[in-house]
């Protein structure tokens, strides 16, 4: 069973989001495998479509702060920024966004940062509260965190 989602979510670490194009038969049949491996994996689920996450400003909002920053360096392996984070946030910590971007010295208008955290966060490294904050305000942890 697969599924290709446009956006996958972890919301403190225990709910999957997978955002698809539109909710049809082919993705309502697989959701009670979604479902079934969900559970397995202790995390909760959700399908959203793209409509409901145009219908949310904020989720909107990060979603396309995000995939711009994710395009810019999508060749750009980011290393040592990466060790940078990861040295910043400890196993149990959590910063805010602008709080870590100022640490670390990275100027506003580079969103090598975000790049950065998308990848940590698709690899379960850290988990970034999207839900609730828009992308320069929400809290990026490493302590919430369960392997996928």
């Amino acid at each position: 069973m697969s599924i290709v989602p446009d956006l996958i979510v972890v919301h403190e670490g225990v709910q999957l989001q997978c955002v698809v194009a539109e909710e049809n038969e082919a993705t309502k049949r697989k959701e009670s495998s979604l479902q079934r491996i969900a559970t397995a994996h202790g995390c909760s689920w959700a399908v959203r479509t793209r409509k409901q996450i145009r219908e949310n400003s904020l989720l909107l909002d990060n979603l396309e702060h995000f995939r711009q920053a994710a395009t810019v360096f999508v060749d750009d392996p980011l290393d040592s920024l990466r060790r940078d984070v990861e040295a910043v946030l400890t196993d149990k910590s959590s910063v805010s966004f602008n709080d870590l971007r100022r640490a670390l010295a990275v100027p506003d208008k580079d969103s090598s940062l975000e790049a950065v955290l998308i990848r940590m966060q698709w690899a379960g490294r850290v988990h970034i509260n999207l839900e609730e904050f828009r992308y320069d305000e929400a809290i990026v942890s490493r302590g919430a965190l369960r392997t996928r």
